[in-house]
């Protein structure tokens, strides 16, 4: 009489390995889930109304800028003014002004003084112009090879300023020290003027220096009151 063949038993490791590939796989599952993007909450733009105060409390407390932080406008706060019928350039090329003394984009976004220079979101540098040319209660400074004259100007927190750079026989480019006026840069060519017109920040003492080689010695300040 023939004898059954008895049957294999599957090796007691292989189940192990099985469990382990099993638990990884469901693990893996769960990060990709958890990873998939949401609706964004931080990019709010105002020209759509906010729901509450609250909202709008929170919005304007993220738009708040600290020092070292760059503005990034995938998710930081934007502010938009839709009425621009009456918002200025007080020089040809800069940012504009608006009746209730913001400074913004040709969309109408408020521009910040933290944001990467020549972005969307920064003040404009302007066209080349005439200093003669320019209004009345623009801080105009001059650079040339010894320095910025005058070395000190006052402004008020918050208020729209132009700010003009000639250049004296040589090139200038403006910096501040602080990072969150980053966008304030004024790269101007020997013998031209060019302006930036930006909300003057939080009060306070901010140094500027002369970003150009063997001149960053050369600094001013600008003093921002209440």
């Amino acid at each position: 009489m023939a004898k059954a063949k008895k049957k294999t038993a599957v090796p007691f490791h292989f189940i192990i390995i099985g469990v382990i590939l099993i638990i990884l796989a469901i693990t893996f599952i769960i990060l990709i889930l958890k990873q998939t993007p949401t609706t964004s909450e931080n990019n709010l733009v105002t020209n759509k109304p906010l729901d509450n105060a609250k909202t709008a409390e929170e919005g304007a407390d993220s738009n708040k800028e600290e020092p070292g932080e760059i503005f990034n406008p995938e998710a930081d706060f934007i502010e938009t003014v839709n009425n621009l019928e009456t918002a200025i350039a007080t020089t040809a090329g800069a940012s504009l002004i608006t009746a209730a003394g913001k400074v913004v984009n040709e969309k109408g976004q408020v521009v910040h003084n933290n944001a990467l220079p020549m972005t969307d979101f920064a003040p404009k540098l302007s066209e080349p112009v005439d200093p003669e040319s320019l209004l009345a209660g623009t801080v105009k400074l001059q650079a040339d090879a010894n320095g910025f004259t005058p070395a000190e100007f006052t402004v008020k927190t918050e208020e729209p300023v132009t700010l003009s750079l000639t250049s004296i026989g040589v090139g200038s480019r403006l910096l501040f020290e602080n990072q969150a006026l980053i966008a304030l840069e004024l790269p101007v060519p020997a013998d031209y003027t060019m302006a930036k017109t930006f909300n003057a920040p939080a009060p306070g003492r901010y140094v500027f220096f002369q970003d150009m080689p063997g001149r960053t010695n050369q600094k001013g300040v600008m003093i921002v009151t209440d």
